[in-house]
Order: C-alpha cells, then structure tokens, then sequence
C-alpha cells in the first residue's frame, strides 16, 4: 500500500496515517492497522492518540490481551505514553464485547502507569459484563444458593436503576413520584427478602423444627419478590410506562389547581 502510494506521489502525512490506521481497526482489519503504525513509527512520526487508542481497542474486542499489552510496552519504549481516557476506551471495549474477565488484568496495566479506577467506575464496569456482582451466597444456608442469588441479581439490577436515575434527574429525582414509588417497592422487597434469608438460614443452622417449612417460605417469597422487582424496574425504565406517568401527573395537576375533579356531572347536574 505504502509502495503504491509513494509511485503515485502521494504524501504520506500524519492525518492521512491516522486515518488509516483508525478505519482499519474499527473495521477490525487490526494487522493492517499495526503495519501502517508501524510505518508511522519508522518515519519518526507520531500517530495521534485516538488513532492508538482505537488500535488497542480493536485488540481489546478480539480479547488479545497478551499481543496488546506488548504494544503497549513497545510504543512506551518508543516514547509513546497511554493516557486515562486511552485505558477507559481499552476496558469499555472488554466490557462491550463480552471480555470482562480480562478486565482485571488491564487494570493492574494501568497502576503502573499511575492511574486508578475508582470503586464506582469499577463497578460499573462489573455489572456491565455481569462480573464482580453482588454474592450473598457465604451467608445463606444450602438449601436457598439459588433464592440468594435471586435476591443477589436484584440487589444488582435495583442499584444500576437507582444511579441511572440519578445520573439523568439529578435532585429533581424528588419531583419523580411515580418512579419513586417503583424504586420504593424495590426496596422493600429487597429487604424482605435479606430479612427471611437471614432467618430461614438461622433456622436451618440451629436445626429448627420449623427449619423445612421456613426453607420453602423463604424460596417462595424471594421467587415472587424477585419477579416484583424485575417489574418495577421495568416499568421505571419504559418508555410507555413513562408516558403514561406523564399522562397521570397532568391530571393530578388540573384536579389540584382546580381543588376538584375538572369534569362535569354525566347528568350535567351541579
């Protein structure tokens, strides 16, 4: 390619190298795009930083971790330095593209550039390819491993919701009812269920004769909670169930200013 461009006079600059080095490895054609880096570098050139990044990236989506934390360590000998958001976009790729066991391991590559992830964006990323999830298994007797993790996915499910709404309505969550209300039978649920695990697996521990029967309640009662809470942030996530809240709050408002219901008698009977 390089040798067809130089017979054509073609120039060969750096915004031209970017780019290609950026559309091959979106297109995931990622030897290409190391060749053409490569190139770059022979020319004591500089590729930009989004056109590296987006190379790792596409390192990142094949989960060839090994080959990209070489390139890393060879263009840092080259004087070509990650930076945080270079790191962000790697680990966003791992997560998109179902590769979050690697997730890890990119992490302590960042340490020793001197950068850290905090607790929340670590958890984010977690939730996101469902790793480093909520596990209450430990505490739970035997018998109830799996309404544990019912009541572990909802916990789970019911923290991303409750940031998402944060993250978009900020304080004016509060003029939020009808989502509120949603988030608060969540809530209940989730603790109701914590609440009869912690009991049931205290009976099952002390060999209670009631052990057996509080066992089935407690698989029961986290099966059909669990359900509830999969519905309720359904419905606050939904766009129809928004627009019907939207819809309900109107007519709360005109029966509020008008300190009454806003239609007239059927009979037209005052």
């Amino acid at each position: 390619m390089f040798e067809c461009m130089k017979k054509e006079g073609l120039k060969m600059n750096q915004y031209v190298l970017d780019l290609l080095i950026i559309t091959n490895s979106k297109a995931d054609e990622l030897e290409l795009a190391t060749e053409i880096l490569d190139e770059t570098i022979r020319a004591k050139s500089k590729p930009s930083n989004l056109a590296f990044y987006t190379l790792l990236c596409g390192f990142a989506r094949k989960s060839d971790i090994d080959y990209l934390c070489q390139i890393i360590e060879t263009c840092k000998q080259k004087n070509i330095i990650m930076q945080e958001e270079g790191f962000i976009m790697i680990l966003q790729a791992l997560a998109d593209s179902g590769h979050g066991q690697h997730i890890k391991r990119m992490e302590k590559v960042m340490h020793q550039y001197g950068f850290f992830m905090d607790d929340l964006s670590s958890k984010r990323l977690g939730r996101k390819v469902r790793v480093g999830g909520t596990d209450i298994g430990p505490f739970v007797a035997g018998e109830l491993q799996n309404a544990a993790k019912q009541c572990a996915e909802s916990m789970d499910v019911f923290s991303k919701t409750v940031e998402s709404l944060l993250l978009k309505h900020g304080k004016g969550i509060t003029e939020r009812q009808f989502q509120l209300a949603r988030v608060a039978d969540c809530a209940i649920d989730i603790y109701a269920m914590v609440s009869i695990l912690s009991r049931a697996s205290r009976a099952v521990r002390l060999s209670l004769p009631s052990a057996n029967q509080e066992v089935l309640m407690s698989q029961i009662w986290c099966k059909e909670a669990s359900n509830r809470v999969q519905r309720n942030v359904h419905r606050i996530d939904s766009v129809a169930f928004n627009e019907h809240y939207r819809r309900m709050a109107v007519v709360a408002k005109t029966i509020s200013e008008r300190q009454g219901v806003a239609h007239q008698n059927p009979l037209e009977v005052n």
